[in-house]
């Protein structure tokens, strides 16, 4: 009787211990996203390089943002996604919920950066000259995306058995949150190229 005594409490604390780990992210899980978001900060930071005042405020059409203009727009975001995350972890976990997400981490990551797909930013990301220079707007951005890049590498926060919903991916966790932030920069880099590329951009 001991016996099994002893080989059900075994398997009871065998599985405990392997949902404890399921919540802390894998070496790969940490480096796809450490990867993915130095890549995009790499290419926001190329993107930019040696930009002129009349190439930062230069504005295509007057429904179109200006570089400065979207410059603030994923500054702003890359501030609140954080925010996001810290007030999900904060609620108690929720591993059922799982099985409501409906897309994958390539899925999010293609239909952000489709720039076919269109969406109205939501009020409070909308620029509207919230930093005094495009300068504040640049290294607000790249500090914040920084300390998250220093976050994802050490956290055992339980990222995978939180979630929220985000109107363009539906119910996520908060593992794809910060793909979805990243995804997002890049979305709007393409729109930094599509300015570049308008046949009235200054040269200088």
């Amino acid at each position: 009787m001991m016996k099994y005594i002893f080989t059900f409490l075994s398997i009871c604390f065998s599985s405990s211990c392997f949902a404890q780990n399921l919540a802390v992210l894998s070496t790969e899980e940490r480096k796809f996203l450490v990867e993915m978001l130095q890549a995009s900060l790499a290419q926001f930071d190329s993107s930019i390089a040696n930009l002129t005042e009349a190439q930062f405020n230069f504005r295509p059409s007057k429904k179109e943002w200006t570089i400065a203009e979207c410059i603030e727009h994923v500054c702003l975001a890359e501030l609140q996604f954080p925010q996001i995350v810290k007030e999900e972890l904060a609620k108690p976990a929720n591993p059922t919920q799982r099985k409501e997400i409906k897309i994958t981490n390539e899925k999010i990551v293609k239909r952000l950066k489709f720039r076919g797909f269109k969406a109205n930013a939501p009020e409070i990301f909308k620029p509207s000259g919230r930093f005094v220079t495009v300068e504040e707007a640049i290294s607000t951005f790249r500090n914040q995306r920084l300390k998250t890049i220093d976050y994802v590498n050490v956290t055992n926060d339980d990222l995978r058995n939180h979630f929220w919903t985000h109107r363009a991916t539906g119910i996520i966790d908060l593992y794809q949150t910060l793909i979805l932030m990243s995804a997002h920069l890049e979305r709007h880099l393409a729109q930094i190229e599509e300015v570049k590329s308008d046949k009235k951009y200054p040269k200088n």
